[in-house]
């Protein structure tokens, strides 16, 4: 077994996991001379395989290795894992924040692992500066507690999240105790029950799992004391380097004050000469002086001139800013003037559109006029029409009466004439029947009681012939009135037919002049439209021209 492995926080988790780690296959991401793997192979691993990113120390691990059940690998972003997927239960990443590329590790952590396998990812909290046991690599990247989730999340889809706190005390026991003792944790020294976590463990996979909800593990003291004794060291190193540092910034000052107090003595060897130059510096002050006098009195009457000169030429600045001002004015007022003229042609445009416009309004009017005229020409002649329609149709209910009352007088009559016709087929039955009794007659009577043929002619003449001549006479009468009243019952049918389709061309006539009028009234609701349309824009028309 490798010697001279440093304890580092993350060898708890092969304790808290112990009943997870046994009889399995464990991958460490971390430092190959840490205490992860072998606390791991303690705990019951069964093979463990360790991917450090350090080639040195992953050189000397594999030289001081004897086990058979612990293997070493590179972890780089380029060399690649030599196993294959699918082939660990466990996986540890004793310090996240000391990887380079985050995402990439934690999917090759979780395509490592099997369906059902575990990873616990460990995070120091970047808010405590000072740990019970240092870290074996430095922090590169600083994890809080929701960003260690979130990059964890991104491929295990089941995340439960664990404080690491640390937990110093002492246990008192008894030495002889008669049964197995209750532990009892007591936390009452410390503010708020429990020390702030060093540590964040993500405890993930695919698939749901169960861990203890609280587990203390107990660290050997002279580990926990040599990592003490090691940061003492480092906080004497960090107040030694500071100390030097303060004592060369000194030396920097003393050295700066031997410069200064060099320069004085020099300056006071150099008086002597100094007090000399001062006095020929003072007689050709004072030369100078009486020099300035007389230029100042030239100076003076020269800013007077000056003076002068100057309200001059703030008078002709003045001058010249007028002058712009008025260029600039008379610009503005040209453009005004553009601007005038454009609207002043644009309302002369508006003005000739608007007188014609009102001829057209004219217009419209005579023709409003003119349709007013024609309404009221047109509902005069429908007003006669209605009257004329009203006559007509009384003079079709008279007709309609007459109609019915000739055709009830026309059926009597043809009864009458079918009676008629009776009467004559049985007159002429009568007739041929008297001649045939006329005829018997004569053959039987004797010879003395013939009488002369011409009265005997006349007699049965006058017997037989008598009521078929009256009949005859009558049907021809009856008849010839029954022709007389059909011819005129049908001239009066006819008569009556020409009266209604004369009736109906008027009806249809009233109707075009109803629909005239319909169309008449809706042009004149347009004209007027039109004309009140005409009569807004002549009055927007003068107030733009009075404004």
């Amino acid at each position: 077994m490798a010697a001279a492995l440093s304890m580092v926080p993350s060898v708890v988790v092969s304790a808290f996991a112990q009943s997870q780690i046994e009889g399995r296959c464990v991958l460490v991401f971390g430092s190959a001379m840490g205490s992860v793997w072998e606390k791991a192979l303690e705990r019951g691993a069964r093979l463990v395989h360790v991917c450090d990113p350090n080639p040195e120390r992953l050189a000397e691990a594999a030289a001081k290795n004897t086990l058979q059940s612990v293997s070493f690998a590179p972890l780089s972003s380029q060399a690649t894992l030599a196993v294959r997927d699918g082939a660990f239960d466990i996986g540890i990443i004793d310090n996240l924040s000391a990887m380079s590329d985050l995402p990439m590790l934690i999917r090759r952590l979780k395509r490592a692992l099997s369906p059902r396998g575990l990873a616990f990812i460990t995070a120091p909290n970047p808010d405590v500066q000072d740990g019970l046991v240092s870290p074996a690599d430095t922090t590169k990247q600083v994890l809080d507690y929701y960003t260690l989730y979130d990059i964890v999340r991104t491929e295990f889809p089941i995340v439960r999240m664990l404080g690491q706190m640390p937990f110093v005390g002492y246990t008192v026991a008894e030495l002889a105790p008669v049964a197995e003792p209750e532990p009892k944790l007591d936390a009452g020294f410390v503010v708020g029950g429990t020390e702030e976590p060093e540590w964040f463990v993500a405890a993930a996979s695919a698939q749901p799992f169960e861990l203890d909800g609280f587990t203390v593990v107990q660290l050997p003291m002279a580990d926990v004391l040599h990592n003490s004794a090691s940061r003492q060291l480092r906080e004497q190193l960090r107040s030694s380097r500071h100390a030097e540092r303060s004592a060369v910034e000194r030396l920097a000052r003393l050295e700066a004050q031997l410069a200064q107090i060099q320069q004085r003595h020099t300056e006071q060897r150099t008086s002597a000469e100094l007090s000399r130059q001062l006095e020929e510096l003072k007689e050709e002050l004072r030369r100078k002086e009486r020099w300035i006098a007389s230029v100042e009195a030239r100076a003076t009457a020269a800013d007077s001139r000056a003076d002068e000169a100057d309200l001059q030429v703030e008078r002709l600045q003045q001058e010249v800013v007028h002058n712009e001002h008025l260029e600039v004015r008379v610009v503005q007022l040209e453009s005004e003037l553009g601007e005038l003229k454009a609207q002043l042609s644009a309302s002369e445009q508006q003005v000739s559109k608007a007188n014609a416009d009102l001829n057209e309004l004219g217009e419209l009017k005579a023709q409003a006029a003119t349709s007013e005229q024609q309404v009221s020409e047109a509902s005069s002649d429908l007003n006669r029409l209605e009257v004329l329609l009203q006559e007509r149709g009384g003079r079709i209910r008279q007709l309609e009466a007459e109609l019915q009352s000739v055709t009830r007088v026309g059926e009597q009559l043809v009864r009458q004439l079918q009676n008629s016709a009776l009467e004559v087929t049985r007159a002429t039955e009568s007739q041929s029947w008297a001649d045939n009794v006329s005829a018997a007659a004569a053959t039987s009577l004797p010879t003395d009681t013939a009488q002369s043929p011409e009265r005997t002619s006349a007699w049965v003449s006058h017997q037989a012939h008598a009521p078929s001549v009256q009949s005859s006479e009558h049907a021809d009468e009856v008849l010839q009135t029954l022709l007389e009243e059909r011819a005129r019952l049908r001239a009066d049918v006819q008569a009556a037919a020409w009266r209604v389709e004369q009736l109906a061309a008027a009806t249809q006539q009233s109707r075009d002049v109803e629909r005239q009028f319909a169309e008449l009234k809706n042009q004149f609701a347009l004209a007027q439209g039109r004309l009140n349309e005409q009569e807004v824009l002549l009055q927007q028309l003068r107030s733009h021209a009075t404004c």
